[in-house]
């Protein structure tokens, strides 16, 4: 047994539930990996690939990231972000909105942007077209049951796998996805995001990342690039956790930093 593993196997013993992850680095492709294609409730970090998409509809000329958007009453939804506490008829632009629904996570945000690229087949198209096929959105956030579509009703949430979202991500790191500038500037998004307290919690202080988490009751995940001397993507996480506190300390967040440090120390 590796030492990677002689550390990680007491975190997986003591979790209340399950846990994936895949980690890549980039240099050559080394990887560590447990339950790398079960599948997760996606909770936030569906967000990416909506911003993909996006961006993928600028850059052929189908979207305009400069395009002001009015924020309607009926789209501000509660969860995370702060568009809910605005007053109606703001006009964000398009590329605003894409900003708020990673940085802060908003899900009024991201309910606009997914009308703007089309709805969830739009981005359930892409996906498949970038080989994620186990990767999907529902449909929009934080909806009352009038406003459900059936499969929301029946309670399907939108879906991830480790392994695909560090595909997804190394899709975007190589420029696969989208055109130099749109690139950087999804980069740079994904770089500001204000919820660090999984993937980059144990890192060394200064460690440039670009990221996105998600929460929901049982589900705590985080996906993102790592910039070191040897920069990776590492997808981290789980699901049917007993601890159900939306907290700092909930025990899905404490376990997931855990394995991000060692996969940060493994892979130096």
């Amino acid at each position: 047994m590796t030492d990677f593993q002689t550390k990680l196997e007491p975190i997986l013993n003591s979790f209340s539930g399950v846990i994936g992850f895949y980690a890549k680095r980039l240099d050559d492709g080394y990887s560590l990996e447990h339950n790398k294609d079960e599948v997760f409730a996606a909770a936030s970090v569906v967000k990416v690939p909506i911003l993909l998409e996006a961006l993928r509809q600028v850059q052929h000329g189908m979207l305009n990231l400069e395009t002001r958007i009015p924020l309607p009453a009926l789209e501000q939804v509660g969860g995370s972000g702060v568009l809910m506490a605005f007053q109606p008829g703001l006009e964000p632009t398009l590329q605003d909105y894409l900003t708020m629904m990673i940085v802060v996570s908003d899900n009024t945000a991201t309910n606009i942007c997914l009308d703007a690229v089309g709805g969830r087949d739009a981005v359930n198209t892409s996906l498949q077209n970038w080989g994620c096929s186990n990767t999907t959105v529902v449909g929009k956030l934080m909806l009352t049951d009038d406003r459900k579509n059936a499969e929301q009703l029946a309670g399907k949430k939108a879906e991830v796998t480790p392994f695909e979202s560090v595909m997804l991500l190394e899709k975007l790191f190589k420029g696969e996805l989208l055109n130099p500038e749109l690139t950087k500037l999804a980069l740079e998004i994904l770089e500001k995001q204000q919820y660090t307290e999984i993937l980059a919690r144990y890192l060394p202080d200064g460690t440039r990342t670009a990221t996105k988490s998600g929460q929901i009751i049982g589900v705590r995940n985080d996906v993102g690039i790592v910039w070191t001397e040897h920069p990776y993507i590492v997808a981290l996480c789980s699901k049917n956790c007993t601890d159900e506190r939306y907290h700092v300390d909930n025990e899905a967040v404490l376990a997931l930093g855990k394995i991000s440090k060692l996969v940060f120390d493994s892979l130096q």
